[in-house]
């Protein structure tokens, strides 16, 4: 199963995606899944207030997230992978029915790549080559809240960094 929705990630055959970053003739693809640890916080009303940061594992038990409305924010730190070279891409990947509003790396707003739909969940990929740091925070953005895993409506699907590497 989890080598099904690795290889959902780049769809072969894709045409509106930097023919570069799937075509498996031109290109490979190392994946590395940011499991945790992770954190969640639902934003406080009142801006002043101190957010509550709750560590979590993704994927994991939904029942200590908060569903429904309202934003809530997930963020990891890790530091950048090695090997990587001036011709490597990298993006990070994520797999939901529920896209997120933002993604942000370090501060800065990460792109959306376009993606071919399928039968199966959603990949949503954000270009971050560019905005990498030796040490880098990646926060992903509900701002409409998330829904319960049996209709996979946020994080409950591992999230993915890809490094495209072209073949020489």
């Amino acid at each position: 199963m989890l080598v099904d929705l690795l290889r959902g990630l780049t769809p072969p055959g894709s045409t509106e995606r930097d023919s570069t970053m799937t075509d498996p003739r031109t290109s490979s693809i190392h994946r590395i899944r940011l499991q945790g640890p992770w954190e969640w916080a639902v934003p406080n009303p009142v801006s002043t207030q101190v957010w509550t940061w709750n560590r979590i594992r993704l994927p994991d038990d939904w029942k200590r997230l908060p569903l429904g409305a309202g934003p809530v924010w997930f963020r990891r730190r890790f530091n950048t992978p090695t090997g990587i070279t001036s011709t490597d891409r990298v993006r990070v990947a994520i797999t939901t029915t529920h896209r997120p509003s933002s993604v942000i790396l370090n501060g800065r707003a990460l792109s959306v790549l376009p993606h071919t739909e399928s039968d199966q969940p959603s990949v949503v990929c954000y270009e971050m080559t560019s905005i990498l740091a030796d040490r880098n925070l990646l926060e992903i953005v509900f701002a409409h809240g998330i829904r319960p895993p049996d209709i996979d409506g946020g994080m409950g699907r591992p999230v993915v960094l890809e490094i495209v590497s072209l073949k020489k």
